[in-house]
């Protein structure tokens, strides 16, 4: 998990190097900036939570945004994700459900 969430900063530095090369093509650059933006900004999100439940750190810990991104529909793809990402590294030990309910109710 931490080479993946190692390669994944890397490879948002290699894409916004990029980015600044593709002055002249507009279509590229774009695309180049959505990918980085929309597919590895959300995976390394869901990297770096399933990351903090694996080590048993708290939720709060990772994740500080509002508590109702979890109830719209790319909370619930990234939870998704993180799952996948647990049972894939981790033991089978633990609710990672529970671990997210625990979290801290953040102050407004």
């Amino acid at each position: 998990m931490k080479v993946k969430l190692k390669s994944l900063a890397a490879e948002a530095r290699i894409i916004r190097l990029e980015e600044s090369r593709c002055y002249n093509n507009n279509e590229l650059r774009e695309a180049l900036y959505l990918h980085r933006i929309n597919d590895v900004r959300s995976e390394s999100r869901a990297t770096h939570i399933a990351y903090a439940y694996l080590r048993g750190q708290p939720f709060g810990c990772a994740e500080r945004g509002d508590p109702a991104f979890w109830a719209t529909p790319q909370g619930i793809a990234l939870w998704k994700r993180v799952q996948a990402m647990i049972v894939k590294y981790g033991d089978g030990v633990g609710d990672p459900l529970t671990w997210r309910a625990h979290a801290p109710a953040i102050a407004a």
